[in-house]
């Protein structure tokens, strides 16, 4: 058994035996007090003998340990010695996004930078592409067209990758909107915004409540969760989502493009919306 520091911080894996080593799990661990080594991986088997598996990692755990395997022939360091806990986060959430979160046990995805995870080139391309437009020019096709341009920022309901109908939910809500906006007195283009980049445009036929049309991301007490918390502001500021249609080019022809402002790519504030009229 290591005792001392000898790994410093490490990303290790819970493999199955019986499949060639395929793992099953992914994690990372540091160094503690004392130089001692993060025994981590072998926290995963604490429970056996106590109680029973009450995760799928851990039912994974007991099927390996009933055939007659033992916990350190499960677990395999996968890098170690790595540059401290960050570098730990970083390999561990590429490792994850290399295999897949739908083929490990692990819950979630890692704590490193969503925005630098795992993504097809053409979607590579339109966040970090050349195709640049003006908020000006933006402004001008807005009032010529006679609509308004709503921008949503995605930043806590995009993940690279998504299917068309996943970025489609992702966009419609929900958001807070003003009532007269929401009433749709001219109509409007929702743009699918991740920083800088436009990743969709969607032609909105209505803004409704939150929850009231059937959300593929949200279960009914998650809903009625948030539909609890919205709260009238002075500014008669709801929470909404829309129904729409994706927009033709001739409605919007700025997809892929890449925001500026003043010059600058365009950053986001705190509130994830922007109407452009």
């Amino acid at each position: 058994m290591v005792q001392l520091d000898q790994l410093g911080s490490y990303v290790y894996a819970l493999v199955d035996p019986y499949q060639n080593d395929k793992i099953f799990y992914v994690g990372m661990a540091g160094p503690k007090f004392d130089n001692r080594t993060n025994m981590r991986p072998t926290e995963h088997f604490s429970f056996l003998g106590k109680r029973e598996p009450v995760s799928e990692k851990e039912v994974y755990i007991q099927r390996m340990i009933d055939s007659g395997k033992k916990p350190e022939e499960l677990i395999h360091i996968i890098r170690h010695h790595l540059r401290g806990p960050d570098e730990a986060f970083s390999v561990e959430a590429a490792l994850i996004d290399a295999l897949g979160i739908d083929n490990l046990t692990n819950m979630k995805k890692g704590k490193d930078d969503s925005q630098r995870s795992r993504m097809a080139w053409s979607e590579l391309d339109i966040r970090f592409g050349t195709k640049y437009v003006e908020w000006e020019e933006l402004q001008t096709f807005a009032r010529t067209q006679g609509i308004r341009i709503t921008l949503l920022h995605l930043k806590d309901s995009y993940r690279p990758n998504l299917k068309p109908y996943e970025l489609y939910e992702a966009t419609r809500g929900y958001w807070k909107i003003g009532k007269y906006k929401a009433a749709m007195d001219k109509p409007t283009i929702a743009i699918a915004c991740v920083g800088d980049a436009i990743l969709e445009a969607y032609r909105v036929v209505m803004w409704l409540p939150f929850g009231e049309v059937f959300s593929s991301r949200y279960d009914d007490a998650i809903l009625e969760k948030i539909k609890g918390k919205a709260v009238l502001s002075e500014k008669a500021l709801i929470k909404k989502e829309f129904v729409g249609q994706l927009a033709k080019n001739s409605e919007f022809p700025y997809r892929r493009y890449r925001i500026k402002k003043d010059g600058e790519l365009l950053k986001w504030p705190e509130n994830p919306v922007k109407h452009i009229e």
